[in-house]
């Protein structure tokens, strides 16, 4: 069944994942199928957007199939 309150987003590394999870264990969690990837859930009922915006961005930057985005219509 899915799950429309969570959502996985990858991060940088091991560390930036272990500060997310210490740091806000109650926006952030993990189950032990995601152990060794990197990667955190998110409850969405409780973050905020600006942090949900700088959790986007920093995801992107993560990707290593990160392209040059499209430039934004006015």
């Amino acid at each position: 069944m899915p799950r429309y309150d969570q959502y996985l987003f990858r991060v940088a590394d091991e560390d930036d994942k272990a500060a997310l999870l210490a740091g806000e264990p109650g926006v952030f969690f993990t189950t032990d199928h995601y152990n060794g990837y990197h990667t955190v859930i998110v409850r969405l009922d409780v973050i905020d957007e600006p942090r949900l915006r700088e959790l986007v961005q920093m995801a992107w930057e993560a990707s290593p199939l990160r392209a040059t985005p499209p430039k934004r219509k006015a």
